[in-house]
């Protein structure tokens, strides 16, 4: 039946709201084609709000996609009404993906009973359709062309110029009610970022959109972030890291949102139905894809100034849709999409598809969420690496106490974090065969180029669980050994053991010291080749900013004349807490305005507060609990004290030596390799209370001592210890092992 002579069309678009925007010309070339005839348009319930905005259509019919009796018999009774309507002709606009969707549709167009059925052949799908539409092309189309073509093929002319939404009046006013709410002008700049619509694991990270709209801020633009009811917690996540974000997620219908986008400057959003209704009202867009075909699905005209496409170029898998994390989309870089908004921002009409590489997925394993030296040695890499080239995040356990502060750092700088149920700090057996295969999920799901191993328990489930999931580089950093001299034989040797067999599974050993090198190759833990020695770095900066000391004196209730030491580490065995609190108590009689401060929190804090009292030092120890300002805790000591029984390197006597503190420390692991005795600090013995206690009453009586050791400690350490130079060195360890691996550096 030709189209000219139809009374009745039914037109069958069982999609989304963005492919049904992109039926808008279809539509439209319908009606041009029958003017007189009456046009139905059946469509989900969820588009129902898009519905009343098509012009051109006469009636409209919803369908509920949801399963259950009730929609069931709604679905029942529409379809009833439908073949009471008798169409002369009944168009599926779009395609059928599944062969299933094709059988639903068969026994629909059964029910409605049309006179002709016309739809898309798309591989050999179509068998239910009277008429079949070949979608066989010798050029790339779009989905706006493919469905035009069916209308084409039944006759109808094609349309020229734009095709647009027939937008309420009172949507408009309550728009305006809802903008004055929020107090944003009517002149002010308005940028709309959208990070839901699509599905959870096609969405560029939230997290980007954060670095974006913290950009876009900066330019003094308002942002307003868009979505769905469900979609609420999302937006406010993202509110929450800017400055003056505006959340309309869930607060505005179809109505409302499309007179803001009209409103607005921009629209950036993942492949959504937002991006094409963008495109539909002339807005400029920048569509955020991954796996698929952008210049298929992307907002139409692909090449339309103004209509941006940014696109992560991905492996196989994501175009197959087979990876489930879509690791292209999460890799995609932020700069991209920032410079084609700044562009479209400042008039310049630029469009097209930019297709962008993705960046290596970096995943850090972490045994606890505490901030200690390990700790803040992984945030400084992660913070450190260039978010064009790299997107890390981290893995890490549960904590030994309440709180995560080593998390809630990470995410503030914007980076991504996954709890690990099963990571738990000491040996046990099930819950470490549990978290390796939790790992192995994680590093499959989201395809990480690199994972780089913290600590001896995360170091080694990591390590196994990279190795299992074919990661092409892996990296353990060397804070310290389990093992050490002050333990059993036999665990030191089964420590050892498990080091040597952990080694063999990675690509690279990290050494935050010289004396670990010669301690792994004396131990054989692996051979010399394998191993680099980057020294762990600190922001040198924030231990160079002046500090009031009489303030933060003043803060903690310690007396300005007062000869204060003190520890900053978290409160575990292989610290020494003990040692400095015997020694303190020596001290005490001698040196009658002596004060202790303990910066750092962990389980034994109970246990040390007892032992405080019952050595009689109670009144003059400060136990702080953690505190993330201790580059200004530092400037309130006389002297910083680390009697640790075995350690690393010693990042705390690092930071006290770059705040210009005098130290003492215990000759242990590679703390030698940070302090030269006399010269930029000193050294006693591991465990010996009255050594300690001598190098501290020593210190009390000579200040110009004191000034002068930490004046060279802080001359040493801007040397080898700024965090931007350790960052640098671990960039060139992944740039090595990429082009070696033959993966993307």
């Amino acid at each position: 039946m030709a189209l000219g002579t139809a009374r009745s069309v039914l037109v069958i678009h069982l999609a989304g709201l963005g492919d049904l925007i992109m039926g808008l010309r279809s539509l439209a070339m319908l009606r041009a084609a029958c003017p007189s005839a009456r046009i139905t348009l059946l469509t989900w319930r969820r588009n129902g709000e898009l519905a009343p905005m098509i012009p051109g259509v006469d009636g409209r019919v919803l369908l509920d996609e949801r399963s259950g009796p009730a929609a069931l018999a709604r679905n029942a009774r529409a379809v009833l009404a439908l073949r009471r309507m008798r169409f002369d002709v009944a168009i599926n606009l779009y395609q059928v993906y599944r062969r299933s969707g094709v059988w639903k549709l068969a026994a629909l167009l059964r029910g409605i009973a049309p006179k002709t059925s016309v739809g898309r052949d798309t591989d050999g799908k179509g068998f239910c359709f009277d008429r079949k539409i070949s979608e066989q092309t010798t050029e790339p189309l779009h989905e706006v062309e493919r469905q035009a073509r069916v209308m084409s093929a039944l006759g109808a002319a094609a349309t020229t110029g734009s095709v647009g939404l027939a937008l309420a009046a009172s949507d408009r006013r309550t728009l305006d009610q809802w903008l004055s709410s929020r107090r944003i002008g009517s002149d002010e700049p308005v940028v709309v970022i959208n990070p839901g619509g699509a599905r959870a694991q096609h969405r560029w990270p939230w997290t980007s959109f954060i670095r974006l709209g913290q950009a876009l801020e900066a330019q003094g633009v308002r942002v307003i972030l868009a979505g769905q009811p469900g979609e609420r917690q999302l937006a406010e996540r993202i509110a929450a890291q800017l400055r003056c974000a505006v959340i309309a997620a869930g607060d505005l219908p179809l109505g409302p949102f499309a007179w803001l986008l009209q409103r607005s400057r921009l629209l950036v959003a993942n492949d959504s139905g937002a991006t094409h209704l963008a495109a539909a009202l002339g807005t400029p867009v920048i569509a955020i894809t991954g796996p698929g075909d952008p210049q298929r699905f992307g907002p139409y005209p692909i090449n339309a100034p103004g209509h941006v496409t940014v696109h992560a170029e991905g492996c196989e898998p994501c175009y197959r849709y087979a990876c489930r994390g879509h690791a292209a989309l999460e890799r995609l870089p932020v700069a991209p999409v920032l410079d084609a908004a700044r562009a479209l921002l400042a008039g310049q009409r630029i469009g097209g598809l930019v297709r962008a590489s993705p960046r290596v997925g970096v995943l850090h394993v972490h045994t606890v969420p505490v901030v200690s030296g390990s700790g803040i040695n992984t945030l400084l890499s992660m913070d450190g690496l260039p978010r064009d080239r790299f997107e890390p995040a981290l893995a890490c356990g549960r904590g030994l106490s309440p709180g995560e502060p080593l998390l809630e750092l990470v995410e503030q700088r914007g980076m991504a974090v996954h709890r690990l149920r099963h990571m738990v700090w000491g040996l046990n057996p099930l819950q470490d065969v549990l978290v390796v295969w939790e790992l192995v999920r994680l590093m499959r799901r989201h395809r990480f180029t690199v994972v780089h191993t913290h600590n001896s328990k995360a170091g080694f489930v990591g390590r196994l669980a990279a190795r299992l999931a074919g990661v092409p580089a892996v990296v353990h950093t060397v804070h310290g050994f389990a093992f050490h001299d002050q333990e059993p034989s036999w665990k030191r040797s089964l420590y050892r053991v498990l080091e040597r067999l952990a080694s063999g599974w990675c690509d690279r050993l990290i050494m935050i010291s010289q004396p670990l090198v010669d301690w792994a190759v004396r131990d054989r833990i692996a051979p010399r080749e394998r191993m680099v020695k980057i020294y762990s770095g600190i922001d040198l900066g924030a231990f160079h900013a002046p500090a009031d000391r009489d303030r933060v004196r003043a803060s903690l209730g310690l007396p300005q004349d007062a000869f204060v030491i003190g520890e900053v580490a978290k409160l575990w065995d292989g610290k020494g807490h003990d040692v400095l609190f015997e020694a303190s108590a020596q001290l005490a009689a001698r040196i009658p305005s002596l004060r202790v401060l303990v910066v750092g929190d962990g389980e034994l804090r109970p246990s040390l507060e007892r032992l405080a009292q019952r050595l009689g030092i109670a009144p003059r120890v400060c136990f702080t609990g953690f505190r993330d300002d201790v580059p200004s805790l530092l400037r309130a000591l006389d002297v910083a004290v680390l009697p640790s029984r075995f350690e690393g390197m010693g990042r705390a006597v690092v930071e006290a030596q770059a705040a210009g503190r005098a130290v003492v420390a215990s000759r242990v692991g590679g703390i030698p390799d940070v302090i030269e005795h006399e010269r930029t600090g000193l050294l006693v013995p591991p465990g010996d209370a009255q050594a300690l206690a001598r190098a501290i009453e020593r210190l009390h009586r000579e200040p110009s001592l004191r000034e002068q050791l930490g004046q060279a400690a802080r001359r040493a350490v801007n040397e080898r210890f700024d965090a931007r130079t350790m960052v640098r060195q671990i960039i060139g360890v992944y740039d090595a092992l990429l082009s070696h691996s033959g993966s993307p550096a």
